[in-house]
């Protein structure tokens, strides 16, 4: 079955689909995000506190609270506390943040499209860039190897962090 927007989908522009364990899925569209629980679509866009409407990446914590990261607007943190956003003026290098993902540690690792990635601890914002070792600063993705090693995708070559320093695959 195909699901569009006259089903109840926000946009049939869909960039990213993030699945629980429930069986509820989350799909970033490029009208917001959209949780589907076999039933019935639940939407969320600016309206209800999205700083954006397209929605890049959707993961989830080691708490569960869940993780957006939109086009313009940083990224946002969906709780039982509602929506959090977290964007340049709380220390994000850039608010076009492409991809999210989640270390075994519970960090969290935000991709951006201009101004490298960066690791978020709970308390602190870490910024990597070009300046210390990435390939590019226009990072894809990021992805935790076995051995707890973080990969970033970039537009020049693949960069391994192993905590100390980066090496590069160009």
């Amino acid at each position: 079955r195909t699901f569009t927007t006259h089903d109840g989908l926000l946009s049939n522009g869909v960039r990213t689909v993030h699945a629980f364990a429930d069986g509820l899925l989350w799909f970033g569209t490029n009208g917001g995000a959209s949780r589907y629980d076999p039933a019935s679509f639940i939407n969320f866009t600016v309206q209800d506190g999205l700083t954006d409407n397209p929605v890049y990446s959707i993961t989830e914590d080691r708490r569960g609270a869940l993780w957006f990261g939109i086009r313009h607007g940083g990224v946002c943190r969906y709780s039982d506390r509602g929506l959090t956003t977290f964007d340049m003026q709380d220390g994000l290098p850039s608010n076009l943040v492409r991809r999210i993902s989640c270390d075994r540690l519970g960090n969290l690792w935000f991709s951006t499209q201009d101004h490298g990635a960066c690791r978020y601890d709970g308390e602190m914002i870490t910024t990597f860039s070009e300046e210390d070792g990435l390939a590019s600063d226009i990072v894809e993705t990021t992805l935790e190897d076995l051995k707890g090693n973080i990969w970033f995708a970039t537009m020049d070559g693949l960069s391994r962090y192993d905590g100390s320093g980066f090496t590069t695959f160009t």
